[in-house]
């Protein structure tokens, strides 16, 4: 019983950490770092990242953990990646083996060294805007449980406010910058 009112303290409390930085940040970029790290240090995954799409591709917009750094080049394909797929199919999966789901990217997975993953789309009013995914469960078991799930899915929800808010406020400023009556 005590681990688990601590361990739901310290959800309850990163999460509240989360919502008052929705409040006082303007940036995108260091919310998103958050996020990703919170959760991979209260799900124990050894690698969180948030992809966002670009043009066609999907690219990392913050990472935390083990390979984050390699993460930052990497652009997947919205159509030939499993965190594409999430994208369009806009619900969470769980997957025990990266190496038997034929929707991974096989390279990224052996150069990340990733063996198991939590795929969340971002939503934002009903249409899915990115994917949160983790990697790896640190420890014997590498594999996440249904409130590894759960969990993630709330991040990934707040996740979601960020980029959204942060996508209208550019959208907002450069309409002042323009002028309501111009056309970009």
């Amino acid at each position: 019983l005590y681990e688990s009112a601590t361990r739901w303290s310290q959800q309850l409390e990163s999460l509240n950490e989360v919502g008052a930085a929705l409040v006082g940040e303007l940036e995108l970029e260091p919310l998103l770092d958050l996020i990703a790290s919170r959760l991979r240090e209260l799900i124990g995954a050894r690698l969180v990242a948030i992809a966002l799409p670009a043009g066609g591709v999907l690219r990392i917009a913050a990472a935390d953990g083990a390979g984050a750094d390699d993460l930052s080049a990497v652009e997947l394909l919205a159509d030939d990646s499993k965190t594409g797929r999430v994208l369009e199919r806009g619900r969470s999966e769980r997957v025990d083996s990266l190496l038997e789901d034929p929707e991974v990217n096989q390279d990224v997975a052996r150069r990340l060294g990733a063996t198991t993953g939590l795929y969340v789309p971002l939503r934002a009013r009903e249409r899915p805007i990115g994917v949160l995914v983790a990697h790896d469960k640190v420890g014997r078991d590498q594999r996440f449980a249904s409130a590894d799930l759960r969990l993630a899915e709330q991040f990934a929800l707040r996740a979601s406010i960020a980029v959204d808010l942060s996508r209208r406020v550019a959208r907002d400023a450069s309409l002042v910058t323009r002028g309501p009556g111009e056309r970009a």
